[in-house]
C-alpha cells in the first residue's frame, strides 16, 4: 500500500540480508511513482555507520531533495 516516493539502499555485502530481498520488495512497489534501488559494495548490514555512510547519507540528501 505504500504510494510514495521509495529509495531502497543495500549493501552487497550485507551478512545478514541477502541482495534479492531488495529486489523482491522493489518489485512489489507497483503503486510507488518513484522508486530508486542503489547497492554499495563497501559496507556490511548497516549501511548508515559504515564504511560508505556518506555516500548513504548523499544518495538519501538528493533523493529527498528531488522530493520537496
Amino acid at each position: 500500500k505504500v504510494d510514495k516516493p521509495v529509495l531502497l539502499i543495500h549493501s552487497k555485502n550485507d551478512k545478514y540480508v541477502v541482495p534479492d530481498n531488495m529486489e523482491m520488495i522493489y518489485d512489489k512497489l507497483t503503486n510507488v511513482s518513484d522508486k530508486k534501488k542503489v547497492y554499495v559494495t563497501e559496507s556490511g548490514h548497516v549501511v548508515t555507520s559504515d564504511a560508505e555512510r556518506q555516500r548513504v547519507f548523499e544518495f538519501a540528501r538528493e533523493f529527498i531533495k528531488n522530493h520537496s
